[in-house]
């Protein structure tokens, strides 16, 4: 049996996707699930770059995508939807790959300058808004797919991703630089030398005016405030679409109008079936012969026939949000198995292969969960993972009782893990609680060096409490 060659495409979550996501990648995924095995990344650590201090944001934005994608067609029993923060191999591929690319390579990447102009960032960018450049091509190169269906907008990120494909495999893997792009794996590398598939419409234009500073039509944005979202009722199709920039020397439907550069129709040409009904109207717009608002109508007729349906279906998976959590981590579970394979490759490549490690995605934390994560076993009714190394400054320094705690500020489960409380940054630690109801406390008591350490929370049994001995000292830990 052949297998099928490997693609993988994705988002970065910024709220629902609209039409500029289903011509310009979307539509080509939902079509390619039969013929490839297909890999649909949720890039949730980039959205960071810019959205840092809005994490509840891009929560609700990450699940929002997934609810959009199985809308649109996507069927997790043919495709692996997963998120990027969970898939720990493409942090550590990111930061290796950064040491294959020059600084002023990365900022010469032109969509990285445009995103820039266009958000209006100016020099105030964070320094993780150019590595998440870096980290796109750890996106796909963890996955080692041969073709990568994305919008024109992209293209730029992919010829960096080739680059670093390149530079490793020849770097590590011993590849000669003469070597076909087509023909790395072959010659002994590991990273295929990516292809791109261009949606039908390589760049799908907003609904608003051009750009003050260019005169260019931008991009479709939810940013710009001039998308049309996939999950719109016809109502909301409708305002957008009779609000609609077109001709601005057209003063009335008497007057000849132009079709280049207008987003009338240039959606017309994109979405509407009817090709002669388009050529015709068109003839008619330039002669004066039909007004904007009849040509607008018809184009509202055209986008609730293609976005209800997909609506409709989102209605369904938004009714049942435990449906879309669980196809989100058992897709997750699926990539991590390929990422940490690939990502031991590239360290056996790279001669930093000292171990093997094992990775699992779980339901919740309980027993099993917490011998993954070499806690030990505990109760059930509270689970604790807490970064120790963070600690050992508070052990070293004799602190006789240190305490923090913090109110949980929701009360339902989230993704199957419970509520999950962040501690105070000193402490450097998180806890996990299984159930909690709002305004529940958690607090995990720090005690001296030899008083060990314990957590609780307000919902457990005082017979659940469990103490942890300090943390052995490390080789990297300076004592007095």
């Amino acid at each position: 049996m052949i297998s099928k060659k490997r693609i993988l495409t994705g988002d970065t979550p910024t709220g629902r996707l609209h039409l500029g996501h289903w011509v310009g990648s979307l539509e080509n995924r939902v079509a390619l699930q039969d013929e490839y095995d297909c890999y649909f990344i949720v890039a949730n650590v980039h959205a960071f770059t810019t959205r840092a201090e809005k994490p509840a944001e891009i929560r609700t934005s990450v699940l929002e995508i997934v609810t959009d994608y199985l809308a649109a067609g996507i069927d997790p029993a043919r495709s692996t939807i997963f998120v990027q923060s969970e898939v720990p191999a493409i942090a550590e591929l990111t930061f290796f790959f950064a040491m294959l690319l020059p600084f002023n390579r990365v900022m010469k990447n032109p969509t990285l300058k445009d995103e820039i102009r266009d958000k209006g960032l100016g020099d105030s960018y964070p320094f993780g808004f150019p590595m998440y450049a870096v980290g796109q091509t750890a996106d796909i190169l963890t996955f080692r797919p041969e073709i990568v269906p994305v919008g024109e907008d992209q293209l730029p990120h992919l010829e960096m991703t080739r680059e670093v494909a390149r530079r490793f495999d020849q770097l590590y893997c011993g590849v000669d630089s003469k070597t076909e792009d087509r023909d790395f794996v072959k010659a002994g590398g590991l990273f295929p030398v990516i292809e791109a598939k261009l949606g039908r419409v390589r760049r799908l234009v907003g609904t608003g005016a051009p750009s003050a500073e260019t005169g260019q039509l931008l991009k479709m944005s939810k940013s710009l405030n001039n998308a049309i979202f996939l999950s719109d009722d016809p109502d909301t199709i409708r305002k957008r679409v009779m609000s609609m920039y077109t001709d601005p020397n057209r003063k009335k439907a008497t007057d000849p109008g132009t079709v280049e550069n207008n987003p009338l129709w240039i959606f017309h040409e994109t979405f509407n079936p009817d090709k002669q009904w388009v050529a015709e109207t068109q003839a008619k717009y330039r002669a004066g012969g039909i007004g904007d608002v009849d040509c607008k109508k018809k184009l509202v007729e055209v986008l609730v026939a293609l976005i209800d349906p997909i609506r409709q279906r989102r209605a369904v998976y938004e009714k049942d949000p435990g449906e879309v959590l669980r196809v989100l981590r058992e897709g997750t579970a699926r990539a991590n198995a390929v990422a940490e394979e690939t990502l031991y490759l590239a360290k056996k490549a790279m001669g930093q292969d000292y171990f093997a490690r094992e990775l699992k995605i779980v339901k919740s934390f309980g027993d099993s969960a917490d011998r993954t994560l070499g806690i030990g076993d505990r109760e059930r009714s509270v689970s604790v993972s807490l970064t120790l190394e963070a600690l050992r400054p508070i052990f070293e320094a004799g602190t006789n009782a240190f305490k923090s705690q913090v109110l949980c500020d929701r009360s339902e489960p989230i993704g199957g893990l419970g509520e999950r409380p962040v501690l105070n940054p000193l402490v450097g630690g998180e806890g996990w609680v299984d159930s909690v109801s709002k305004g529940a406390v958690f607090e995990p008591l720090f005690r001296g060096k030899t008083g060990g350490l314990k957590a609780r929370s307000s919902h457990s049994r005082p017979d659940t409490t469990e103490g942890l001995g300090p943390p052995k000292p490390s080789s990297h830990v300076q004592k007095e």
